[in-house]
């Protein structure tokens, strides 16, 4: 019920079917996660999209541990949809994988732990209010006039692992000249009482994420999820370690 969940522009022209030109622009940024629990980093996490128009289309994560070691890889598309993107994380390091697929009006969703001999899946239906992964930063883009305005919005939140969906509630909770920290939690008070609330830091002037505070989705070698301080990078972008 956590689980939760993220600039160098390099420009390019691509053809267009029948207006023209449509500008396709690289991105990509670090994210360095603090294990709150041990104080020291656990991973990091390498983001490289592909926009179209200033719209992300395309993403690939890449997560090394702290002794630069690669153990997991996601993949991204949203050009079909901003707030649902389709997604496959796969991490190798605990023969994991957990994933998301839209069909029509459905999102079938999916994981495989170690002792599961197959994918274990199921189908929720797509909502408006439905957000997936990192899609999440895209919808709280979207409403962040609202939510700078100090009012509460609900969403739910797909969860693979859970194989389901959880409504959550998100509105601003602390505010200086140049960020705004909102606060997300589940919507249910019963369920609230058992679960940390998630902060996210924003930059207002570039609607960029800065901080996440919170719950992870990416698990520790045994298979615990980890509790994360997460900060956000833009002004260099870093390839990941062989």
């Amino acid at each position: 019920m956590k689980h939760i969940l993220l600039v160098i522009i390099i420009p390019t022209l691509v053809a267009s079917s029948a207006i023209g030109f449509a500008e396709t622009t690289n991105r990509c940024f670090v994210g360095t996660a603090f294990d709150t629990k041990k104080k020291a980093i656990s991973y990091y996490e390498y983001y490289q999209e592909t926009r179209i128009d200033n719209k992300v289309n395309v993403a690939t994560v890449s997560y090394v541990d702290a002794e630069s070691r690669p153990f997991a890889v996601k993949q991204l598309d949203f050009s079909n949809a901003r707030f649902t993107p389709q997604f496959a994380l796969i991490d190798q390091r605990i023969d994991y994988q957990e994933g998301a697929k839209l069909e029509d009006n459905q999102v079938l969703i999916y994981k495989k732990s170690q002792s599961d001999a197959s994918l274990i899946q199921t189908t929720i239906d797509k909502t408006d209010k439905l957000v997936i992964d990192a899609g999440f930063d895209q919808f709280v883009q979207h409403h962040f006039s609202v939510l700078s305005q100090g009012e509460t919005i609900t969403f739910y939140f797909v969860s693979p692992e859970k194989l389901d969906k959880f409504k959550f509630i998100m509105q601003k909770s602390a505010e200086t000249d140049n960020t705004i920290t909102l606060k997300m939690q589940l919507s249910n008070p019963i369920y609230r009482l058992l679960t940390d609330p998630i902060f996210l830091i924003y930059e207002k002037s570039t609607k960029y994420l800065l901080e996440y505070r919170g719950l992870s989705n990416i698990k520790d070698p045994q298979g615990e999820n980890y509790t994360v301080n997460i900060r956000y990078d833009y002004s260099v972008c870093k390839t990941p370690a062989p």
